[in-house]
């Protein structure tokens, strides 16, 4: 627009500023105000006279035809979403290195999140390699007890009805079986189990192993003085060797000796500072005093095991079973057995499990034998005929009769069971069978199995996984950090763009088209964030593994860093920089356009 360009000019000048006026007015629509009728004759394209500001006269008046009036309509303008990519993408390519370092410091948070969920990830996969693998070849074990995980009112009873479970607000008291509702869970192993049991499909398992409680009557000879003295099992940690022979030997060396493969050769177990409990040492007949054994001076050591017919004797006068004291009569009975220790055994270094406690064990034959010779023996069947104890004439429930059978070796039914599947798969189907039998059964009825192996690795997995959230936890201070930080460099963004705001304003641009622009601003550095940060963190994962893989030598790929854990970082980071420019995308919206393009 032009208002009297010529005014106040000589006729020269004029005709210089009206030449220059045509040469924009060969690509632009020049409107031109002036009193001259001679210039506006000689240059117009389009002379509109007006008088008292109304139009006189046009000589070129426009006429729209009635059919573009009737289709004519305004449209609202609108700023696409890529628009606005295009916009900010431009705006950041002039600041280039101050979004780079702004990228770069958003990256850092990504990148403690990322390593430790590498870490993570990489020990839950060694995890479940260890369970699939070496672990694999726990059994599962059926004891007396088993251990049942409840929580809040599941542990009582009696349900109540109050909604809030716990700190209920009735004044009432709620009468509970504490000792019946407790974690314990007692396994009623009887001969229906066993039964079931049998059906077990051969092929998932090595071998199934039966514990029973019978009692060994076990004498031994003082190493001082010679004389005979009762050995208390209990003392000595004294138990059956795993049935599955290949995994004993797999994590156990031999320091001496050789494996027990008789029923009446024994195993001495010590830790791996080969130490040997004093108390075990003197229960067997050794100077408690004694600080060191040399591995010949237990090789070949002796005991007898004296049957309960040879052992306990009939009184006519009480009715009662007392034990012999002779004990040298017993000892050198010819019907006793002999057993003597013929190994010695320590956990290899790289062991997948010391399952062996340290003592004496022995195969499960001589299990066998001892209870064939219990069963039948005179003070067994007396027991399974009285409720009374044939030994103290005390009175018997069911339940202390019961454990007083088992213990004379009257009653055959095992008090625990192990299996050893085969391998990881083969436990997986075993547990799923074992499941069947508690189908139609009531809880109290139920049969619970212990897999050792998923309790080490859930256990190790939870302290794992607890660590993992104290660590992203830490590092997701920094995301926060970084994200205020990204929130006042977008507002810093908002100031100096004020007058692109008010043109896009003028333009016809809506708020929240200003909005988007800001936004976009924001999603872009976010993105360039979180690719930043991935990649760091995928690169850092190569020399931790090789660092980790000298310090432990089966961890050698221990970061593992997934295609999952990447994309969700990234889009945590492009939310998270969206999230903190909702304020300053705000604050540039509600700008007013006017002021906006005022701005220098």
């Amino acid at each position: 627009m032009a208002d009297e360009p010529t005014g106040a000019l000589d006729s020269v000048t004029s005709i210089q500023i009206m030449e220059l006026i045509r040469e924009i007015a060969k690509d632009k629509l020049v409107i031109l105000v002036t009193h001259n009728i001679e210039i506006a004759n000689r240059y117009a394209n389009r002379i509109i006279h007006m008088s008292d500001g109304k139009i006189v006269d046009d000589s070129n008046p426009y006429e729209p035809r009635s059919t573009e009036r009737d289709n004519f309509s305004l449209k609202k303008t609108a700023m696409s979403f890529r628009q606005a990519l295009n916009l900010s993408f431009n705006n950041l390519k002039t600041k280039l290195g101050r979004a780079l370092i702004t990228a770069f410091a958003g990256s850092i948070g990504i990148i403690g999140v990322g390593l430790v969920l590498s870490l993570s990830n990489g020990l839950n996969k060694e995890i479940a390699d260890l369970e699939t693998g070496t672990l694999s070849d726990f059994p599962l074990s059926i004891s007396p007890t088993a251990y049942i995980m409840r929580t809040g009112q599941q542990m009582m009873g009696n349900f109540t009805e109050d909604p809030e479970g716990q700190f209920p607000t009735e004044s009432l008291l709620y009468a509970v079986d504490q000792q019946a509702n407790t974690i314990f869970h007692k396994n009623v192993i009887n001969q229906d189990y066993l039964d079931f049991l049998d059906g077990l499909d051969p092929a998932l398992y090595n071998e199934i192993s039966y514990g029973r409680s019978v009692a060994m009557n076990l004498f031994t000879t003082s190493e001082s003085d010679d004389s005979v003295m009762v050995v208390d099992t209990g003392d000595i940690d004294w138990g059956e060797i795993p049935g599955n022979a290949i995994f004993v030997e797999n994590n156990y060396d031999i320091l001496a000796g050789s494996f027990p493969i008789a029923p009446t050769e024994l195993l001495l177990v010590v830790d791996t500072y080969n130490n040997i409990d004093l108390r075990l040492l003197t229960a067997i007949g050794y100077d408690g005093d004694i600080e060191t054994l040399g591995f010949d001076d237990i090789i070949g050591k002796e005991f007898r095991i004296v049957f309960n017919d040879d052992y306990y004797t009939y009184s006519d006068l009480t009715t009662l079973y007392y034990p012999s004291l002779d004990y040298e009569a017993l000892y050198d009975d010819p019907d006793t057995l002999t057993l003597s220790i013929v190994g010695i055994a320590r956990a290899t270094e790289d062991a997948a499990s010391t399952v062996l406690g340290e003592g004496i064990l022995y195969q499960k034959e001589l299990t066998d034998i001892v209870l064939a010779g219990a069963s039948g023996s005179a003070i067994a069947l007396a027991q399974a005929d009285r409720m009374t104890n044939v030994m103290t004439g005390v009175a018997l429930t069911e339940q202390t009769k019961s454990a007083m059978l088992k213990y004379l070796g009257a009653d055959t039914i095992p008090v625990s069971i192990r299996i050893f599947p085969v391998d990881f798969d083969a436990k997986n189907a075993v547990k799923e069978f074992l499941s069947t039998y508690n189908d139609d059964k009531a809880e109290v009825d139920q049969v619970i199995y212990t897999d050792l192996a998923e309790t080490i690795t859930d256990t190790v997995g939870t302290f794992v996984d607890t660590i993992t959230y104290v660590l992203v936890a830490f590092s997701a201070i920094s995301l926060v950090v970084s994200s205020i930080m990204i929130g006042i460099i977008t507002y810093v963004s908002v100031l100096e763009r004020t007058k692109e705001i008010g043109i896009l304003r003028a333009l016809g641009a809506r708020k929240k088209d200003i909005s988007r622009v800001f936004n976009a601003e924001t999603f872009l550095i976010g993105l360039t964030a979180g690719l930043m940060g991935t990649i760091i963190t995928w690169v850092l994962t190569f020399p931790i593994n090789a660092i980790l893989g000298n310090l432990l030598e089966e961890m050698s790929s221990i970061a593992n860093f997934s295609i999952t854990a990447i994309v969700s970082l990234i889009a945590i980071s492009i939310i998270l920089t969206l999230f903190s420019g909702l304020v300053p995308s705000r604050i540039a919206a509600r700008k007013d356009p006017v002021e906006a393009l005022r701005t220098e």
